[in-house]
């Protein structure tokens, strides 16, 4: 489109035209006359009478002169108004009848003369002038509707073609190379817009490189940032770049730029072309965006499925099977592309009438999560941990677990407990379990029994507490030795009664270890009361207890 001089408006009433230009020329005694439209900043068809390349010369001068840059007539007429003028100009060898229309030069009659004009010559231009304003109009009206046209059938057929690609930087690059063409521009490109009001240029198509390169200041395209008002879409036009700014919301998102390089005037219907163009790339670019961001969490989601031990499915709203992961087909012995679109009762149809069926159902019409345990109805021997959650829209999103050999575990390690437990509080001696500090964790009966003590009053305690002074040393001692030999304690010692009297015992102590928890002492205490009252019931056993620590010893 933008080529300096080029015609895009060509009058189908050439004759007309041609017969007006002869009317004028005979009745004003010119050496030429010549009637012709403006569009796009230049002229475009010039009904000529006489010397041909003199009128066009003369035509193309006045509408030069009668121009800015925008295209624009420079004219007194009243802003907004929507009538057409027509506007006299007169210069030593020419007369010239401008019609202006919404400020802006669309046509007109221009004539050579060798003196000046009677008023029945300038009246009778007029009413010539006035005809031509009906050829003008009616011609201008066809060339909008063909323009119209053209806008949508440029704006579907992109669409057509970026509609099926699949990834942004494709739809900027196939969409930009479109809109070039389009607007036969050497360049079209795309930008980011920061919040700083920089437009960072990312995409380009074009003869050689993109004019611009990012960052650049938003001020260089548009003026005054604070200007830009709340449209969707804000048009800038200059010399050889039109500017389109995109706005998402309350916050303008993406440039786009057709760039010339010819000295040129954009016209209104390329401005709508490049908009038309970037709202559909814009959109286009969006779709495409989002889904390469599903496709990134569908992988990643896929991934994660296929490496978790949990099986996992996924139902859509009709009860078909969209998601079936490798812990699903191991456990089921069903490969995935066999149950793929399949409902899930026709795939499992022993679920129905079942817990499964009453809390799959439950979840898809609440929308709330639930979870349970229970036998699997497609392998009885085998128990199941199922999690059960909707996906939004409509489906189920099902996880469950193999939970046969951690039940069967925890039935073990509960028999074993229970065992110990028995063992624990029916045994004649006493069982203490402390931190290696010293500090007790735990006690059974009897050793609460041998030293007149409460549970929760021992748990406050520490060994030294109740240990008689003069043993307390020797005790650490073997113990701290034995720990680090990694062997069982054995000793005698004395411990101290709530009442103040002392009892000797024997002590037999392993180190437990853990991965998970702090070492402790696990230790049987037997009371050795009754055998030093034999032996020595004068001393209160202190004696024969001594004597006992010292066999013992040796």
């Amino acid at each position: 489109m933008p080529n300096q001089g080029k015609s895009t408006c060509t009058l189908s009433e050439g004759e007309a035209l041609l017969d007006l230009a002869l009317v004028a020329r005979a009745l004003t005694d010119a050496r030429w006359t010549g009637i012709f439209t403006v569009k796009d900043g230049g002229p475009g068809e010039i009904a000529v009478s006489g010397p041909q390349t003199e009128a066009r010369e003369a035509v193309a001068k006045l509408i030069a002169e009668r121009l800015d840059l925008a295209g624009r007539g420079r004219t007194s007429a009243k802003p907004g108004s929507d009538a057409p003028i027509i506007e006299m100009v007169r210069k030593p060898d020419l007369v010239a009848l401008l019609i202006i229309r919404n400020e802006a030069l669309v046509g007109g009659l221009s004539l050579s003369i060798a003196s000046s004009m009677t008023s029945d010559g300038a009246s009778l231009l007029r009413s010539l002038c006035r005809q031509l304003l009906r050829l003008i109009d009616a011609a201008l009206r066809r060339q909008d509707l063909v323009q119209l046209e053209s806008r949508i059938e440029f704006r579907q057929s992109l669409r057509a073609r970026l509609r099926n690609i699949a990834t942004t930087g494709l739809v900027l690059d196939a969409g930009l190379k479109q809109l070039a063409k389009q607007l036969n521009v050497s360049r079209a490109g795309f930008g980011w817009l920061r919040n700083d009001h920089t437009v960072d240029f990312v995409s380009g198509v074009g003869a050689l490189a993109s004019p611009f390169s990012g960052p650049m200041p938003l001020e260089s395209f548009v003026g005054d940032v604070g200007m830009l008002g709340q449209s969707n879409s804000v048009r800038f036009p200059s010399r050889r770049t039109l500017t389109i700014l995109l706005r998402t919301k309350d916050r303008l998102d993406a440039l786009f730029y057709a760039h010339t390089d010819n000295e040129y005037g954009w016209s209104e219907a390329e401005s709508l072309v490049l908009s038309d163009a970037a709202e559909c790339i814009w959109h286009e670019a969006r779709r495409a965006n989002a889904e390469e961001s599903i496709r990134s969490s569908e992988a990643r989601l896929r991934t994660v499925l296929a490496s978790t031990s949990d099986g996992f499915l996924a139902i859509d709203g009709d009860w078909r099977i969209t998601v079936f992961n490798s812990a699903a087909e191991a456990f089921f012995g069903r490969a995935s592309d066999r149950v793929l679109g399949m409902t899930l009762y026709d795939v499992l149809p022993e679920a129905r009438g079942t817990l499964f069926q009453e809390i799959y159902a439950r979840v898809m019409a609440r929308s709330r999560p639930e979870s349970f345990e229970t036998t699997s109805v497609a392998r009885p021997d085998h128990l199941v941990e199922v999690r059960v959650g909707p996906i939004a829209g409509a489906g189920l999103a099902i996880t469950f677990s193999d939970i046969t050999a951690r039940k069967r575990a925890e039935s073990e390690l509960l028999k074993r407990q229970a065992r110990l437990n028995a063992i624990y509080a029916q045994t004649a001696a006493g069982i203490v379990e402390s931190e290696l500090k010293g500090r007790f964790i735990n006690a059974n009966d009897r050793f609460l029994q041998m030293i007149g003590r409460s549970h929760e009053e021992l748990l406050t305690l520490t060994m030294e507490e109740i240990t008689h002074p003069d043993d307390v040393r020797e005790s650490l001692q073997q113990i701290d030795r034995n720990v680090s030999l990694g062997l069982p304690v054995s000793i005698i010692k004395r411990y101290m009664r709530a009442d103040g009297s002392y009892f000797p015992a024997m002590v037999s102590a392993t180190i437990i270890r853990s991965e998970v928890a702090r070492p402790s002492a696990f230790a049987v205490v037997v009371d050795l009361s009754h055998v030093t009252r034999r032996s020595s019931p004068q001393h209160d056993g202190v004696a024969d207890l001594l004597a006992i620590k010292a066999n013992n010893c040796a």
